[in-house]
C-alpha cells in the first residue's frame, strides 16, 4: 500500500486487494463510511483521461464527510490481468468483492456514481445483484446502450489504422468476428465480450433514485435520449448539465468541477 498527500482532510489510501475475481487496485479516498460512494469508472482511454476529475470529485467528496472508492476492474487500469481476458461477468464478481471488503471495513455505500460505459455495467451489474445498499444511481455522460460502446471501440479501432498508415484486409468489425480479437486502441476487445455487452441498456432499478447528468459546452437542456430515459424511469431524482468539455476525451488532463452538481444528489451542499 502506498499513500498520497493531497490538498484536503482527505486521506488517499491505494491497496492490491485479493479476491476470488482477481487482484484489483482499490483507491479510497477518506475512512469506511455508512454513507460511502462506490465509482463505476469507464474503460479503456477513457477511464485514463478521466482519472484527474475522478480524484478532484472524490476529494471535495470526502471533504463534505463521505468515503470514496474506486476501484481498477480486472484487466483495466492497474489491476491484474489483460483487457483481452475481461468478461462483464468477472466485473460483477469485482463490484460485488468490492462493497463486501468495503463493509468488512467497517463501511457501507448508499450512493454509486458511474461515468460513460461505468453506467452501462453498473445497471448490469445492479439487475443481477439487486440494489444492495444503494439509495442513489448517478450517471455522468452515460453510454445508453452496448452497441453504441462496440460501435465507439470499432471506431477507435478504424482511426488507429488510418493514423498509423496500415492496410488491412477486414474491416475493424470483420476482423473480430473472423479472429475472435481487434485492437481498438491499444486495448483488444474479444468477441466473447462484445457479444456479452451488444444486449445491454440503460435501464435503473425502480429502488434506485436514478440521477442523469450530461456534460456539454453548451445548453442547459439534457439531449433527447436522455430525456426519454427519465421519462421512462420510475424513480427519477436531479441532474441536468454539466457545463465543462468531455473531459474522458481531452488529450490534455482537465480538471472539471462534478462535485457541485452531484453532492446535492446525495443530500449534501456543494
Amino acid at each position: 500500500m502506498w499513500k498520497q498527500s493531497v490538498p484536503t482532510e482527505a486521506e488517499i489510501n491505494h491497496q492490491f486487494v485479493s479476491f476470488g475475481s482477481g487482484r484489483l487496485l482499490i483507491t479510497t479516498f477518506g475512512s469506511p463510511k455508512p454513507n460511502s460512494i462506490l465509482i463505476v469508472p469507464p474503460l479503456g482511454d477513457e477511464m485514463n483521461k478521466s482519472r484527474a476529475s475522478l480524484a478532484v470529485f472524490a476529494r471535495r467528496v470526502a471533504a463534505k464527510g463521505h468515503s470514496v472508492v474506486i476501484p481498477d476492474l480486472w484487466g483495466t487500469g492497474d489491476s491484474e490481468g489483460d483487457f483481452r481476458d475481461a468478461s462483464l461477468r468477472r466485473w460483477r464478481d469485482n463490484l460485488t468483492d468490492v462493497c463486501a471488503w468495503f463493509r468488512s471495513q467497517g463501511g457501507e455505500f448508499e450512493h454509486i456514481v458511474n461515468l460513460r460505459f461505468g453506467s452501462l455495467l453498473t445497471v448490469d451489474w445492479l439487475a443481477h445483484s439487486g440494489p444492495q445498499s444503494f439509495r442513489n444511481l448517478i450517471c455522468i455522460q452515460p453510454i445508453l446502450q452496448g452497441t453504441q460502446a462496440i460501435s465507439q471501440w470499432l471506431r477507435l479501432a478504424s482511426s488507429g489504422r488510418l493514423l498509423a498508415e496500415k492496410s488491412q484486409p477486414l474491416s475493424p468489425k470483420d476482423e473480430l468476428q473472423t479472429n475472435g480479437i481487434v485492437n481498438c486502441g491499444g486495448y483488444e476487445l474479444s468477441r466473447q465480450l462484445a457479444t456479452d455487452i451488444e444486449p445491454l441498456r440503460l435501464v435503473a432499478d425502480s429502488a434506485l433514485r436514478l440521477h442523469l447528468f450530461e456534460v456539454k459546452g453548451r445548453g442547459d437542456s439534457l439531449s433527447p435520449a436522455l430525456q426519454k430515459v427519465q421519462e421512462t424511469t420510475d424513480n427519477v431524482g436531479l441532474g441536468g448539465v454539466i457545463s465543462a468539455p468531455p473531459f474522458w476525451t481531452s488529450t490534455e488532463i482537465v480538471h472539471v468541477d462534478l462535485a457541485s452538481s452531484v453532492l446535492p444528489c446525495m443530500g449534501s451542499a456543494s
